[in-house]
């Protein structure tokens, strides 16, 4: 490598089949040394592991597990090639070279495990690369060696925000807040965290203790009664406590596997979790701008609008009669872009709910989705008759501007000779 050339970044450089192999190796030699009480050399063989592919959350637990034992103090010329590392690290860290972060400070915390700047940096150079378990085993480690680094814990406590660990990230905040008081940025994250994390009113909970505890009992005693399980589930979730209920609920599940309805109530659950997380992300993220809380609530977004579309085209299956739900499960399909499904859907709508307004418009947008331009700018035209004879406007309105964008683009894209093209 040139001295202009800069290192190529841990999730740029791809490890071939050998690496990788001879990785394992040393991986499996350091285990093996670790189990035998050698941790000294299990350290030195699982750093190498652990700078090569810093990523990879098994050779950094593995790596910190080495460091819980007593290493052999470094010896003359050991001590003389860790000065010079240690040089090269900072450089690093001042030039924001994180690629070379990632590679430099695993050997230098063999003898040095509670380093708390080391650690800090470890861990935002992962961050950087998106290797966000190892970026969080990393704080954890650092944050138990130094429990009383302000830093590191506000740290940890942020970064466990961003990746929704909001439970964890309350219990940081709470323990950092202990060191400095006044800060009002702790305060704040704190009052936002409990607000939505924290447990509910004490009255809450006591009021409803004893009809709990009876429905614990009862499944208790009748273990095989999916009912039962399904009733305390629905207690929990009244407060507020969706872990413990979705527990029950897979109990239910595995007491009777084909149970329709513990089945629903487990996606329903499973649902409720998502919003709750996706509401707090969205509050979290006008306290932090970073771009990772972002890209938390896409991802959340696209897994409640998976989990959504699952439920409601079981429910729609189980219930074919309820008109609602068959609604329903054609608009989250076409919210998933499965214009076809969607369409075979509105095709076994009753005739009514077939012929109305909204369900033309959708209709409508699907055939525009699979590329039936001419049929899509029918029935845009006719869910808009329909909608002014219902005296609905807003769909009207949106039917006429969508046939209407439709017309100009079918019209700007046709040859000039070629009038049939054009709708108007």
């Amino acid at each position: 490598m040139s001295a202009n050339e800069k290192p190529l970044a841990p999730d740029q450089r791809l490890l071939s089949i050998a690496e990788r192999r001879q990785l394992h190796e040393r991986f499996e030699a350091g285990q093996g040394a670790l189990r035998q009480g050698r941790a000294t050399e299990a350290a030195e063989s699982l750093v190498v592991c652990v700078a090569e592919d810093p990523g990879n959350l098994l050779y950094v637990a593995h790596f910190l597990e080495c460091l819980k034992h007593p290493i052999d103090a470094a010896g003359l010329g050991q001590r003389l090639t860790l000065m010079r590392q240690e040089w090269s690290f900072r450089k690093a860290v001042a030039g924001k070279e994180y690629a070379a972060v990632l590679r430099l400070a695993p050997p230098l915390l063999i003898h040095r495990p509670d380093d708390s700047f080391l650690l800090g940096q470890l861990a935002l150079a992962c961050s950087e690369f998106r290797f966000r378990e190892a970026e969080l085993a990393w704080l954890r480690w650092a944050t138990a060696c130094r429990p009383d680094d302000a830093r590191l814990l506000e740290q940890a406590a942020t970064s466990l925000a961003r990746k929704g660990r909001f439970d964890e990230s309350l219990e940081v905040w709470t323990r950092r807040q202990q060191w400095k008081p006044a800060d009002s940025r702790v305060g704040e994250a704190i009052e936002l965290l409990h607000t939505n994390v924290g447990e509910q009113p004490t009255d809450l909970a006591s009021a409803n203790c004893d009809q709990l505890h009876a429905l614990r009992r009862a499944t208790g005693e009748r273990p095989a009664d999916v009912a039962g399980y399904l009733a305390l589930a629905e207690q929990l979730q009244q407060l507020g406590r969706l872990d413990e209920a979705e527990q029950v609920v897979q109990q239910a599940v595995a007491v009777s596997p084909g149970d329709p309805a513990a089945n629903e109530r487990l996606q329903q659950l499973r649902l409720d979790q998502i919003r709750r997380q996706l509401n707090l992300a969205e509050c979290w993220a006008e306290f932090d701008l970073h771009p990772e809380v972002r890209e938390l609530i896409d991802g959340l977004t696209t897994e409640l609008h998976r989990c959504e579309l699952e439920l409601a085209d079981h429910s729609s299956q189980r219930h074919p009669e309820n008109r609602q739900l068959q609604w329903e499960a054609a608009q989250l399909l076409r919210r998933a872009g499965n214009f076809r499904e969607t369409l075979r859907r509105i095709e076994a709508f009753p005739p009514d709910l077939a012929d109305s307004p909204k369900a033309l418009l959708l209709k409508a947008e699907c055939l525009q989705g699979v590329r039936q331009f001419p049929s899509a700018l029918e029935i845009y035209r006719s869910a808009e008759a329909a909608a002014r004879d219902a005296n609905d406007t807003p769909t009207a309105d949106k039917a006429n501007q969508r046939a209407a964008a439709l017309a100009a683009a079918l019209t700007a894209s046709a040859p000039p000779d070629d009038s049939s093209r054009k709708f108007d």
